[in-house]
């Protein structure tokens, strides 16, 4: 996401490295009150219109703002615990 925001900047608003500095802060200050935790990582749900590719990564984005960071260990079981059939039983199958 913040590759995309930086490769939308209009190159005349940003003319030095603090402008770059205050547009990010600018961009991006809301997340300080928005700090995620494994409660909600762990209640997300994989919505009806959305493909597993696009779960997958709209969790992972939200897993990696998750504080205190998760271990990988951590993570992969709370990714598995998300998902509901017949997307569960796949990727039990596949562990085995």
């Amino acid at each position: 996401m913040a590759l995309n925001w930086y490769m939308h900047l209009e190159p005349t608003q940003i003319c030095s490295w603090k402008d770059l500095v205050a547009a990010f802060v600018k961009q991006y200050e809301y997340n300080d009150d928005n700090v995620l935790d494994r409660f909600q990582l762990q209640n997300m749900e994989k919505n009806e219109s959305e493909t597993f590719k696009e779960y997958a990564l709209r969790w992972r984005e939200i897993a990696a703002q998750v504080e205190p960071p998760l271990h990988d260990k951590e993570m992969v079981a709370i990714f598995i615990n998300t998902l509901q059939s017949p997307f569960y039983k796949h990727m039990m199958s596949s562990v085995s």
